[in-house]
């Protein structure tokens, strides 16, 4: 047995260092019954310490305690999982006879397995594969299985005849493996645990990026939008304001509604995912959604369909992402940061570990990610998440129903910080319930800790929250244009950048001020309206703030903007360029260009006369 619990001994140590991010240790194994983590820095209530892992970190079949005495003697010192390693193969995990099955089905999927039998007495655990398994892929499975440096052997059988019903069931908070679910005939689901199980190294060391993922755009303006269980603005008011729409929809059973609600069509939607305005995000097992409309998205747009493991390595890639900006992460922070917060504490008669927790929630939220995001997705995210911090400063109110409120909209929080996103919050019909409040203190910290940079510290560059979303309803949008017709119009990356930046002039007056701005533009817009038609109107905007001396300029124009949508929808190197076109014919006047953005809208949406 000797050294067989190396790996738990070293996954202990990580979960205790999740849980107090601060301390730094080194672990040894004195003999082969007994293991030790050593602590470095003093601990002021060691027993205290010494209890909770003994009774809450501890795996209670591992023989491994904490202390402070450098050991004098042992018989090798093995080195701490660190925070680029936390994947590890698996290592040290501990996993349930479901659990280790579908292991070995999401690294191996090619392998059939016919029965899987555990001995006590040799310390063994027999893999029975099917007799047609190839020598490399045997090879392969051993490897993986042996990676997980457990105390009992590894063998594999060749003998099988039948392969194996995967014992795993999709569920809420677990993921079974793709090969489970082939009859949904889902082809996102063999990638997307690919690109998880695959590239885990590579996403906690940081050679695997955001921009690595097959649906992340860091140069889109891109938006979140829940839909999944109440109601939400609709869809085209976001076509007007960001380039990419991340849709989050309800179950199958709810479909329907969803489609009444948002004034739209599946075929519709499919329109958008082609073009690249949409993209679906999904939190749930498949089996519940309707993947039937998923496949369609697949086969449409493959990057438009992100279901959970993927959304898993983009949570991970962000998590890895703060840690490696983060301020307090130095490693000569704790020598001078822990005595800061101690008086601090004494000073303001603050919890000293609540705020401990809250200056180290990025380290700890990393070092507990990985097990989370692979059993259990997106839906597990409030086990790291940063509604635990919201929570401890409530604590003096009604702290169950804030900590629940919290635990269930931690998910879509997260998933638009990492997505750069502005989330949009749903609501009820009657405007009783909206998980609006919750986003916006949850998303404030997420900012915090994503600004709290040496170069990045400083109050301006803390963002609390999209100014965008206060004036979300300026706009008055028709809501039963079909969709094709609506895109066309507002197609344009130029619209989408002026109208986001004329809300935020919007925003930066008061009430009255923003009213007079928004009634002389509408008058303005609606004397143009009557003296053009509408496409001439746009090209006549445009050439009255330049001078129009290029040769061929004029037939060119015509043709991007006139007689070329046809063009510009089959080439994306015709819309690049009329884009282009667009952008240099716009006044520099703001109050002009923002005039001539609205004229070329105002079919499908327009400022509202008496803004509230």
């Amino acid at each position: 047995m000797r050294g067989q619990l190396n790996g738990e001994a070293r996954r202990i140590d990580l979960h205790l260092r999740a849980i107090h991010p601060y301390l730094i240790t080194r672990i040894f194994r004195l003999d082969e019954f007994h293991y030790v983590i050593f602590i470095k820095q003093p601990v002021d209530d060691f027993e205290s310490l010494s209890n909770e892992f003994d009774r809450n970190i501890r795996h209670i079949t591992v023989p491994i305690t904490i202390t402070t005495t450098l050991p004098k003697s042992y018989e090798e010192e093995l080195n701490c999982i660190g925070d680029s390693e936390i994947p590890s193969n698996f290592e040290g995990v501990v996993m349930t006879h479901s659990d280790l099955i579908s292991h070995m089905f999401h690294f191996h999927p090619d392998i059939g397995i016919e029965s899987m039998t555990v001995d006590h007495k040799i310390q063994s655990i027999t893999v029975n594969v099917l007799r047609e398994t190839s020598s490399e892929n045997i090879l392969h499975l051993q490897a993986t299985l042996d990676a997980l440096v457990y105390p009992f052997r590894f063998v594999i059988s060749c003998t099988g005849e039948t392969e194996k019903e995967i014992p795993v069931k999709d569920g809420v908070f677990s993921i079974a493996p793709a090969k489970s679910k082939q009859q949904l005939n889902a082809k996102y689901l063999e990638r997307e645990e690919r690109l998880w199980f695959d590239n885990l190294e590579g996403i906690y060391s940081g050679n695997f990026l955001k921009n690595d993922l097959f649906f992340f755009d860091n140069d889109k303006s891109s938006c979140l939008v829940n839909c999944s269980v109440f109601s939400n603005t609709n869809l085209r008011n976001h076509l007007l304001l960001y380039d990419e729409i991340y849709c989050i929809l309800p179950l199958v059973t709810e479909m329907e509604a969803f489609l009444e609600d948002q004034k739209i069509t599946k075929d519709e939607l499919l329109f958008l995912v082609e073009k690249g305005r949409l993209k679906i995000l999904n939190f749930q097992p498949e089996g519940r959604m309707d993947y039937g409309f998923f496949n369609e998205v697949y086969e449409t747009n493959n990057n438009a369909l992100i279901s959970r493991l993927a959304v898993s390595a983009l949570c991970a890639t962000d998590l890895v992402e703060i840690n490696r900006n983060y301020i307090f992460n130095d490693p000569m922070m704790p020598d001078v940061l822990l005595p800061a917060l101690e008086a601090l504490s004494e000073t303001f008669g603050i919890s000293h570990q609540s705020l401990v927790n809250f200056i180290y929630w990025p380290k700890a939220a990393l070092r507990t990610s990985f097990e989370t995001l692979s059993r259990t997705g997106p839906m597990g995210i409030a086990q790291y998440g940063v509604n635990s911090q919201v929570a401890n400063i409530f604590a003096n109110l009604d702290k169950e129903v804030i900590e629940f409120e919290l635990t269930v909209n931690s998910s879509q929080i997260h998933i638009a910080h990492a997505l750069n996103a502005t989330y949009f919050p749903f609501f009820t019909k009657s405007g009783e319930y909206t998980d609006h409040p919750y986003a916006h203190v949850m998303g404030s910290l997420l900012n915090f800790y994503q600004s709290g940079s040496m170069p990045n510290l400083s109050l301006r560059n803390i963002q609390s929250e999209n100014s965008t979303m206060n004036l979300i309803n300026t706009f008055e949008i028709d809501k039963y244009i079909p969709i094709p017709e609506f895109e066309a119009d507002t197609s344009s990356s130029n619209v989408r950048v002026n109208v986001s930046a004329l809300f935020t002039e919007l925003n930066k007056l008061g009430d009255g001020e923003r009213n007079e701005k928004i009634a002389l533009y509408n008058d303005q817009v609606n004397e143009i309206v009557k003296s053009y038609g509408r496409s001439e109107t746009w090209l006549d905007l445009n050439l009255s703030g330049v001078g129009v001396l290029v040769p061929y300029l004029d037939a060119v124009l015509k043709l991007t903007y006139m007689g070329g949508k046809k063009l510009q929808n089959k080439s994306p190197k015709i819309q690049a360029l009329s884009e282009v076109i667009e952008a240099k014919l716009l006044s520099e006047d703001k109050d002009e260009r923002y005039i001539s953005i609205l004229s070329k809208i105002n079919r499908v949406a327009r400022l509202k006369r008496d803004y509230r």
